[in-house]
């Protein structure tokens, strides 16, 4: 017995809808029947449906997962600080903010359900307001962050854990079953079968890689088949009990102990990308180098701008310290004959003197890294960047489209406000108009000077099947996306391709 011909894997692969597909992604789930009141709408932030007790600030969220409860996280908005509960909650709420808000974007990325806006929601000591409507601390809410509703549990009925996209029947949560959320997602057989039959149309002309800063990103991520890590922002490293280090060490924070925080600072950038390259087991991995607002660690006083290379330049050391770490575990790895597959990713790139500066670092450390040359890549996320590829290009090994702080940058808006009523998001799907006019000037201006350049995109249109289509046919070859999108970015990649394939366009360039 024969298996489908080509033309029935093509027609498969072109018929499955990959928001259908991401809801199969999303954490299994386990809750209790709930048709309780409906308290409030907000932005549908983050997809699938959780559930569990309220807690509306950190330690108390906190102490209620010690405790073994599921927790929705109901905050005017979040921050780096809030990152250890949104990982492990059951759903997140937040006053503020919209689709590529803080908690949005932490969210998805973990495949955790989230609901963002939230018009009329106020906060007193222990308890929330929606509306009229008070739900104190420890009362059981159902958040559904696939349409933005919020509804409170029926008393006496349990809510706890997580729904997948789908599930809610009727304003009713349905329970299959009440197992613990696994840590890595499971995809039917049949969906593994449908994409692999999608990796033979992307095959060496688009690739799909995972945002991930830890080995438990990695293992979502490659099990959802991802083949490399696009992107690894270095400062979620600094989360957690590493936190108070970094907020000592940006402009602004206190450093009286320099040296000896330099050199704690050093050794958590290098444990963490030993790590990530063990998870990636070969597999490669482009490392961002810090880009941390003064603001999110805690400084009062921080300027706009005081981010990313940009920052590097008033405190060097930070990156000077960061390539030491990178070059030194390349290092480590060529003597034992291991493939690093390591690349560093420069981030608010305003032009090509940003990269000669960060080249400069690197040349200062070539001597105790002898045979270690590390791919130096640009990030195109401010307006001018995009503007001057051409440059950025001759002195670049690869780009990235950063598209939320391009997206933010080209509106002029605050990526953490809510969308205005009436205006189109921006950040939820790729402004072909302005947005995608930006990357495909980029990409055409870098391409003229270096025709092979690899071209990738993160940020949240990365990975929204509507989006991949047009980065695709504005020549992006590499998706960076949350780890738990990455089956969907596959199966629409697959889809994009085949569109400009039967509409006769010239196929991108090979992903390399």
């Amino acid at each position: 017995m024969t298996g489908p011909s080509a033309t029935e894997r093509v027609l498969a692969v072109a018929a499955f809808d990959p928001d259908v597909l991401q809801g199969l992604v999303a954490r299994d789930l386990i809750t209790a029947q709930a048709t309780g009141e409906s308290l409030a709408v907000g932005v549908p932030a983050s997809p699938g449906r959780g559930a569990g007790a309220a807690y509306f600030e950190l330690d108390a969220a906190l102490a209620g997962l010690d405790r073994g409860e599921a927790v929705v996280f109901v905050v005017p908005s979040t921050s780096p600080a809030d990152e250890p509960v949104i990982r492990h909650a059951a759903a997140v709420v937040t006053a503020g903010g919209g689709t590529a808000s803080h908690a949005a974007i932490v969210a998805r990325g973990w495949g955790v359900p989230a609901v963002c806006g939230v018009d009329r929601l106020s906060f007193e000591a222990g308890s929330a307001r929606f509306g009229a409507a008070t739900v104190r601390s420890g009362d059981a809410l159902v958040v559904d962050g696939s349409t933005g509703v919020i509804l409170r549990a029926p008393e006496g009925d349990v809510a706890v854990g997580r729904v997948a996209a789908g599930e809610m029947v009727g304003g009713a949560v349905q329970t299959p079953a009440r197992t613990p959320a696994p840590t890595t997602p499971q995809l039917p057989g049949e969906m593994t079968e449908l994409l692999t039959w999608a990796d033979e149309i992307t095959a060496g002309r688009v690739a799909v890689f995972a945002n991930a800063e830890s080995p438990a990103d990695v293992a979502v991520a490659m099990r959802l088949g991802a083949t490399g890590v696009g992107l690894c922002r270095s400062e979620h490293w600094f989360l957690g009990e590493h936190r108070p280090l970094l907020a000592q060490l940006l402009p602004g924070g206190s450093d009286s102990e320099h040296p000896a925080l330099l050199d704690r600072f050093e050794q958590v950038n290098r444990l963490a990308t030993e790590a990530l390259l063990d998870a990636l087991d070969g597999a490669p991995a482009t490392v961002r180098l810090l880009d941390a607002s003064p603001a999110e660690f805690g400084i009062a006083g921080g300027v706009r701008g005081e981010r990313g290379v940009r920052a590097a330049r008033l405190r060097s050391d930070l990156y000077r310290a960061q390539l030491r770490a990178l070059t030194g575990v390349a290092a480590d790895r060529a003597a034992r004959g291991e493939p690093a597959g390591l690349r560093v990713l420069v981030p608010m790139v305003g032009g090509p003197d940003d990269l000669e500066f960060v080249s400069g670092l690197l040349d200062e450390l070539r001597p105790a890294a002898e045979g270690v040359a590390l791919l130096v890549g640009a990030m195109i996320e401010v307006p001018r960047a995009a503007l001057t590829a051409a440059q950025i290009a001759r002195r670049s090994a690869f780009l990235t489209i950063g598209t939320n702080d391009l997206t933010a940058l080209a509106w002029g808006v605050d990526r953490n406000a809510p969308p205005v009523p009436g205006e189109i998001d921006p950040f939820a799907s790729l402004d072909v108009d302005g947005v995608g006019r930006l990357i495909g000037l980029a990409i055409a201006d870098a391409r003229a000077v270096v025709p092979d350049l690899d071209v990738s995109a993160c940020g949240e249109v990365a990975g929204d099947p509507s989006s991949i289509g047009p980065l695709i046919e504005l020549g992006v070859t590499t998706l960076s996306v949350s780890p738990h999108r990455v089956a969907g970015a596959r199966l629409a990649a697959a889809q994009a391709l085949l569109r400009l394939d039967t509409s006769g366009s010239a196929p991108p360039l090979g992903a390399g």
